[in-house]
């Protein structure tokens, strides 16, 4: 099944989770969706610079499983475990690219400042937490668009926290793992992970042909 949007394929996770996509000006987020209890869909998510969310989800998303939990038990082990992840848990907005940055129970140690996560990142490392490496870091490259998206993120980050932009300097020219690449990563089977970079942007495309049809945006920037 293709990512849906809830308007009209309401939540069902049949793995019990799954991942949640949006885009806002050719800018694509991602979280990671789960069903807490029967009919109650919550959303485990960086929304942006010390704005960490664990709560149920609005109904802007599309959305799709996780196959790799489709064992019942496993899926409500993990269920639980991203229950437990603490709201108040502060995670700065940045380019690290750190996938292990958690301890085994999504305690996240001291960081220096500069240091933080996208939304991409954290899906990673929560994934990497639970038991599953989605992406082949290995294989991921620098993009040309890369560096300029990070100067405009610095810069909208410098209204906020001028501290932390100053040193996100420093992180400059980092790999950057896009949301719809490392949703591509989370919906595949597992034996086909850690997916490829060149199949992550490949199966990221259909990704973004989806939802950008479905809004009526296709032919747009990265659309």
């Amino acid at each position: 099944m293709p990512f849906v949007h809830v308007s009209t394929n309401p939540y069902s996770l049949a793995t019990g989770v799954g991942i949640g996509m949006k885009r806002n000006l050719d800018q694509s987020h991602i979280g990671i969706l789960y069903e807490r209890a029967p009919g109650n869909i919550n959303m485990c998510h960086l929304g942006w610079h010390y704005v960490f969310q664990n709560r149920k989800v609005n109904s802007s998303y599309y959305w799709m499983d996780c196959s790799c939990f489709d064992d019942p038990d496993e899926s409500m082990f993990v269920r639980s475990r991203l229950a437990a992840v603490n709201e108040n848990t502060r995670i700065a907005y940045g380019f690290a690219t750190d996938p292990h940055c958690f301890d085994s129970d999504f305690n996240l140690p001291l960081k220096p400042v500069g240091w933080g996560l996208t939304c991409a990142s954290f899906v990673l490392a929560v994934f990497e937490v639970l038991g599953f490496q989605l992406l082949d870091y290995n294989t991921w490259v620098i993009r040309d668009d890369d560096e300029a998206w990070q100067k405009e993120i610095i810069f909208k980050i410098v209204h906020l926290d001028e501290t932390q932009a100053q040193a996100m300097q420093l992180y400059i020219g980092s790999f950057r793992f896009r949301p719809e690449e490392v949703a591509a990563g989370a919906v595949s089977h597992v034996n086909e992970m850690p997916i490829h970079f060149l199949s992550a942007v490949d199966k990221a495309r259909d990704i973004l042909s989806q939802i950008c049809k479905s809004d009526g945006d296709e032919g747009k920037k990265d659309c």
